[in-house]
C-alpha cells in the first residue's frame, strides 16, 4: 500500500481515522494565522471579504504579479542592442528568417520594436526583401 507522507491532507485524514497523533501533520480544520496587510494573501482576503484593498496590499499584489509574470521570460535585449544586431545581420547578407531566428522574436514584434525606435529603413530592408542595399554607416 502506498501511503502519503506526513504533512499531506491524506496523511491528516489517515491519522484522524486511526486516532493517531502526529507532530508533523496539522489537525484538519486548524486555523492558520492571518497574513498581515502588505502581503498578496492579505490582498486576496480583502477581495474575498468584499473590502477595498488597502494600499500596502495593492502594492504587494502588484509586485507579486510582476514577479510571477516575468519569472519565466528571458530578458529582452534593449532596442539599441537589437538595432545593432539587425544592422550586423543585414551587412552579413542574412534574410528575414535568419534575422528573426537570431533575435529569437516574431516578425511582428521585430517590426514594432524597429518602428518605435524610428528605424523604418531597417523594417523596409528586412521585410521588403531589399537586403542587397549597401549600408551607409
Amino acid at each position: 500500500m502506498n501511503l502519503r507522507p506526513c504533512g499531506t491532507r491524506a496523511a491528516q485524514r489517515r491519522h484522524r481515522e486511526r486516532g493517531e497523533t502526529c507532530t508533523t501533520c496539522k489537525p484538519i480544520g486548524a486555523v492558520q494565522p492571518l497574513k498581515p496587510c502588505g502581503t498578496p494573501a492579505a490582498y486576496r482576503r480583502h477581495l474575498s471579504h468584499g473590502e477595498p484593498p488597502c494600499q500596502p496590499c495593492k502594492t504587494a499584489d502588484n509586485l507579486d504579479r510582476k514577479k510571477r509574470l516575468h519569472a519565466h521570460k528571458p530578458p529582452t535585449p534593449t532596442t539599441i542592442e537589437t538595432i545593432q544586431e539587425v544592422e550586423h545581420l543585414l551587412m552579413c547578407g542574412e534574410g528575414e528568417h535568419a534575422i528573426i531566428q537570431a533575435l529569437n522574436t516574431t516578425p511582428l514584434n521585430l517590426q514594432r520594436r524597429l518602428q518605435r525606435a524610428g528605424r523604418t529603413d531597417l523594417n523596409h530592408r528586412i521585410f521588403n526583401g531589399d537586403q542587397h542595399m549597401v549600408w551607409a554607416a
